[in-house]
């Protein structure tokens, strides 16, 4: 049996006298299999199995498992393909898993296999870590689109055979989620839907009204999104939720309320969020002061006026234009600085960021408004919101505009480097995984 699972396999070959052979030691015992690499390394596999042929087909799985585990990805995954092509799946999802992650150069063959092992079915863990191991394969967007989707309509299939709605809802939840990542929000509501109608008890679940909140934000229905995140909020007083009400509520023109939820967000731990929410509570109070407490969203030609003398004439009709309108607010920016009028050029330029959070040019405009005569405590804010908002990488366009000066290029990079550390920007964010409305943080 062992000798024809060799030759079968371009992976493996029997020993032979040459040193830069890697020798693979393969012991049988009676309920038992003990792979290893002299005394580097082994593995050992508890078992029970009654045909010789089911015994060739988990040590195919188990050799698989072992070499991707010992990082020989190629080996592994030639042996993966040849427990694909058996068309038998593994005694152990553990091993499976482990066989599943040597297929990483190929996701719609891994999640095949994945499904010959039953790693769909309904269980508190193996979908959700199959998943995340997916999204960490090294390939394409369009090959891990393709791989993901077909993992979880195999799963709504699945619930759909076993007529169980909860495990359906659960489906197209997950479904949701995912055309939520890649912003196409309108399959993402469509799922959510049927999320809700099929498992009722999503709408008692604060983290699912708050991402069809996020959803609707997204889509830039902030009406909604502000009932959704009021809804999530009710059940669950979270600092993070406080900021995206905030945002929802700033988008809609509520500044008087939003800059309420921007302190109630200031109260939390998360220092990142608290210096957002910081800056964003003073922009809603600036915004106040010059539209009110609550305005009507309006669009109005002064959003589109460029760079001319219409656009100074414009500064004293600030009013008339959408108070959330980018354009408007980027047009009067570039005046006012011009102007010297850095403290208000500044405010307009945030509230660009704020609409367009990855816009590097604004946040550019933003930083060299506030070290143009805005006090030290301002600057620092800035940069926070800057860094949390956009990454590190977000302040390299500024450091490009003071290249001419490099002393103040050295102490700006000191700045950047001490404020990621405080706030923690550029760590890695833990997945969150969850079972049934409950969170478990992979470590």
């Amino acid at each position: 049996m062992v000798r024809r699972l060799v030759d079968e396999s371009g992976a493996l070959s029997w020993q032979d006298d040459s040193m830069r052979d890697i020798v693979l030691t393969l012991q049988l015992q009676s309920n038992q299999i003990i792979i290893s690499i002299g005394s580097v390394s082994s593995l050992t596999f508890s078992y029970a199995i009654s045909k010789a042929v089911d015994a060739e087909i988990q040590i195919r799985y188990l050799i698989s498992a072992f070499l991707n585990q010992i990082e020989l990805q190629h080996h592994a995954n030639m042996v993966a393909n040849d427990c694909m092509e058996a068309g038998a799946s593994c005694i152990s999802k553990d091993i499976a898993l482990w066989v599943c992650q040597a297929l990483s150069s190929d996701p719609v063959k891994a999640t095949k296999l994945a499904v010959l092992n039953n790693l769909h079915e309904p269980d508190e863990i193996y979908p959700a870590v199959f998943v995340y191991h997916l999204m960490h394969f090294p390939f394409g967007k369009r090959d891990r689109r393709k791989a993901i989707l077909l993992f979880i309509n195999e799963q709504l299939d699945k619930a759909i055979t076993l007529s169980d709605e909860s495990l359906e809802g659960m489906s197209y939840y997950a479904l949701g989620n995912y055309h939520a990542g890649e912003f196409e929000f309108s399959k993402a509501i469509k799922f959510f839907n049927k999320a809700r109608k099929k498992r009722p008890e999503y709408m008692g679940s604060g983290y699912f009204l708050s991402e069809i909140g996020a959803v609707l934000f997204g889509s830039t229905h902030f009406s909604g999104a502000v009932k959704f995140y009021k809804m999530s909020y009710a059940i669950k007083k979270d600092q993070r939720l406080a900021l995206y009400l905030g945002d929802a509520l700033l988008m809609q023109g509520q500044f008087s309320e939003s800059a309420l939820r921007f302190q109630q967000a200031q109260s939390g731990e998360n220092l990142g969020i608290r210096a957002e929410a910081g800056l964003k509570a003073s922009v809603a109070r600036w915004l106040e002061t010059k539209h009110g407490a609550e305005v009507v969203r309006k669009r109005s030609a002064v959003s589109r006026l460029s760079r001319t003398g219409e656009a100074k004439e414009s500064l004293g009709i600030l009013e008339k234009f959408d108070a959330m309108d980018f354009l408007g607010h980027w047009n009067i920016g570039i005046v006012l600085a011009e102007q010297g009028k850095y403290e208000e050029a500044l405010h307009h330029f945030l509230v660009c960021a704020f609409i367009k959070s990855s816009d590097r040019e604004a946040w550019t405009n933003a930083l060299i408004c506030s070290m143009n005569g805005v006090d030290a405590a301002t600057i620092q804010s800035v940069l926070s919101c800057c860094l949390v908002l956009g990454g590190p990488d977000m302040a390299d366009d500024f450091c490009q505009s003071l290249s001419h000066q490099s002393d103040l290029v050295e102490s700006f990079t000191a700045a950047v480097a001490e404020t990621c550390k405080r706030l923690g920007v550029g760590r890695g964010i833990k997945p969150t995984l969850r079972l049934l409305g409950d969170d478990l943080t992979i470590l």
